[in-house]
């Protein structure tokens, strides 16, 4: 005959393991959940570390082009784009930036497709430590910048 403690220890695991059935059952993704979590708080405290260390995403990005630059950055529609490549781009779009006038500090729209070009465009402004507001193509089309 199993003690009270037996009987406690025997309902308690009973009920651990149906709470964790029915925790699958009715919540599949939660396993996925916690997994995004714990990255998130990796990143995030990444993102802590280069901020105390001036760690900018210009200055992780040549970094980058410096160790692989030959190495695919982005694929779009049976193109390839390589770190050198996008390096250049956005280094040309950072020299149009200043020849415009545009100066450290200020802040430029940008609005354009999803295309390649979004991400040089990005970091030539960022090279220009110009804050960017980025403009969707929806809410021209719908009317909502009239407002």
């Amino acid at each position: 005959m199993p003690s009270k403690r037996d009987k406690v220890l025997i309902g308690a695991a009973g009920a651990l393991g149906a709470g964790v059935l029915s925790w699958r059952a009715f919540f599949p993704w939660i396993g996925y959940d916690l997994t995004m979590m714990k990255h998130g708080r990796h990143a995030a405290k990444q993102m802590m570390e280069d901020q105390e260390k001036k760690r900018f995403l210009v200055s992780k990005f040549e970094d980058a082009v410096e160790r692989s630059p030959k190495k695919p950055f982005i694929i779009f529609e049976d193109r390839i784009y390589t770190y050198e490549f996008v390096n250049e781009q956005a280094n040309k779009t950072a020299n149009i930036a200043a020849k415009w006038g545009l100066k450290i500090g200020e802040c430029v729209a940008i609005m354009i497709e999803n295309e390649p070009a979004f991400i040089w465009t990005f970091l030539g402004t960022l090279i220009m430590f110009a804050y960017e507001y980025l403009v969707q193509l929806f809410m021209v089309r719908s009317g909502q910048l009239d407002k």
